[in-house]
């Protein structure tokens, strides 16, 4: 073999391997409820680490089984999303943007807003059926998440002119990787 084709493969070969090694380093191992069946925790653990999951879960024997576990997924998706601004809107209040009641008041105003939402960007990476319970895995990118989370914080300040300017995306990255990290829960 000549050894500019030696090069080609060798250089190859390393691109290939760090491409590799990056892909594995976009899984995390999250925690879990003991009871999650196995194929639900490789679904949840193969998620970019950046997502944020929801699990449903729903008694087969109901006719609408399938409905209430991606139901319950998504609202476990929107909490994670209002905990998260939530958060944002502490930091920003602890910062000094506004007040303890404009917070508050601001806090509703999202809370509002958000259940109101479809998630835009969120979809089902998994569906199962085991030992009688339907099981729905929802997930939301990082970046689908922030437009949400832009898009909610500017329908909450359009009805709340009286705070002038607000701002609660400047920690969005902070709180949102804390988020991330937090222990998974069923919605059941």
């Amino acid at each position: 073999m000549n050894k500019p084709r030696k090069t080609t493969l060798l250089v190859i070969g390393v691109i290939l391997t760090i491409l590799s090694a990056g892909c594995a380093s976009q899984t995390v191992k999250r925690v879990m409820p003991d009871d999650v069946p196995d194929i639900v925790r490789k679904t949840v653990n193969k998620a970019p680490k950046d997502a944020l999951i929801g699990i449903g879960k729903a008694a087969e024997t109901s006719a609408m089984a399938g409905t209430m576990a991606e139901t319950r997924a998504r609202a476990a998706i929107s909490r994670q999303v209002n905990t998260i601004m939530r958060e944002m809107v502490r930091m920003y209040e602890a910062g000094g943007g506004f007040s303890n009641t404009a917070a508050l008041s601001f806090e509703e105003r999202i809370t509002v807003a958000l259940s109101g939402t479809t998630l835009r960007g969120s979809a089902i990476i998994c569906e199962a059926i085991e030992a009688g319970n339907y099981w729905t895995v929802v997930m939301i990118r990082k970046d689908d998440a922030f437009r949400e989370i832009v898009r909610v914080q500017e329908e909450a300040k359009s009805s709340a002119s009286d705070l002038g300017p607000v701002d609660i995306t400047i920690n969005m990255n902070q709180v949102y990787d804390s988020a991330v990290s937090a222990n998974i829960t069923i919605n059941q």
